[in-house]
């Protein structure tokens, strides 16, 4: 396994940064089955990032090699109890309580298959003070589909987004071992 530097990034930081996180996803998401359709392009990225870099509860974490180059990033944010993803609705065990939206973790193909990902999540996961976490994941985007599901992440539901759909997942944090 590569060595990585994996840090944790604040608002200000993540915003001066942006730029080279949107080269690291435009690249990502142009791979199939994503291939930069729908939301999945730099403006739909950037767009985003417009309000999730500033939610409250934002998280960033990213991982560079030793020559300094992102190499991954994972974020997300807090998702009040009053809110849920738009359209679906919410799973009573989690229903007014604040879950941490987890909005992208994104490896670059060079660097897949190192366990990258997986210390991504545990820094990303590991101080959350929210019971539970939530993503939407491509039903199609494998390998990353079934380690959400190795990783205990479970489909509660299923959701529209603009020209395609993601399943819903959900994450107990109370059991997640990287909380521990």
């Amino acid at each position: 396994m590569s060595d990585y530097i994996i840090s944790r990034i604040g608002t200000d930081e993540a915003v001066a940064i942006e730029d080279e996180l949107t080269r690291l996803y435009v690249a990502v998401y142009n791979e199939p089955p994503y291939n930069g359709h729908g939301v999945y392009n730099e403006e739909g990225f950037r767009s985003r990032n417009a309000s999730q870099l500033r939610a409250p509860g934002f998280s960033l974490v990213t991982a560079r090699t030793d020559g300094d180059e992102l190499a991954g990033f994972a974020f997300g944010f807090t998702m009040s109890g009053d809110r849920f993803w738009s359209g679906v609705d919410e799973p009573a065990r989690v229903k007014g309580r604040d879950k941490f939206a987890w909005i992208e973790l994104v490896v670059a193909a060079a660097h897949r298959g190192r366990g990258l990902s997986h210390r991504l999540r545990d820094e990303l996961l590991s101080d959350r003070p929210e019971p539970f976490a939530t993503l939407c994941a491509h039903p199609d985007a494998e390998p990353a589909r079934s380690m959400y599901e190795r990783w205990g992440w479970q489909k509660v539901t299923t959701i529209g987004l603009a020209d395609d759909q993601a399943d819903i997942m959900l994450l107990d944090l109370s059991t997640n071992q990287a909380r521990k």
